[in-house]
């Protein structure tokens, strides 16, 4: 197990794969009670200081014990793994699954729909009623916008938001 980065994902996979290796019945309970204890909080302060390089005070300064404290809290939100059947239903714009997404899987499905050419489905094409198009023009709306419009107004515009700025730091970035 070898995570040199600096990042919080980083961080983050070595925090879940130490658990993993050392403590692995922390998994086993529903609710993860074992992780709340704070001998397995203290090693795992002590190994991810170790596996940094830093010292117990810049840890410290970096509110190091904190964050793992945070993370270790609530598994399911700050979990680095992500499922990809979870991201699949979160592609169809399954409100429920979006809403439980851990950030990492939420960042991945921000990334999907930005790569792609219409990621709120909002595409439409014209068709006729008849085959002599001799009725008045109907809007086809694809599966996918059906879906993203079952949503609340509120969780399409957090999600429409979330799209834009990522999109906004790619564009900045890529200059």
């Amino acid at each position: 197990m070898s995570y040199r980065g600096e990042g919080t994902m980083d961080r983050r996979r070595f925090l879940w794969d130490w658990v993993d290796e050392h403590h692995p019945e922390a998994f086993e309970a529903r609710g993860y009670p074992a992780l709340k204890s704070p001998s397995l909080r203290a090693e795992a302060l002590t190994a991810l200081v170790e596996h940094l390089g830093i010292t117990r005070l810049v840890a410290w300064q970096r509110r190091l014990p904190e964050t793992i404290e945070r993370w270790l809290d609530n598994p399911d939100r700050h979990s680095p793994h992500v499922d990809e059947i979870a991201l699949e239903l979160a592609l169809g714009f399954d409100w429920d699954v979006i809403s439980g997404l851990s950030l990492a899987e939420y960042d991945v499905l921000l990334n999907r729909l930005g790569a792609m050419c219409d990621p709120l489905g909002g595409n439409t094409q014209d068709r006729t009623t008849d085959e002599y198009e001799g009725s008045p023009t109907l809007m086809d709306i694809s599966l996918r916008r059906l879906a993203y419009l079952k949503g609340s107004s509120k969780q399409r515009q957090r999600l429409a938001l979330a799209l834009a700025r990522k999109r906004d730091r790619a564009v900045a970035g890529a200059a």
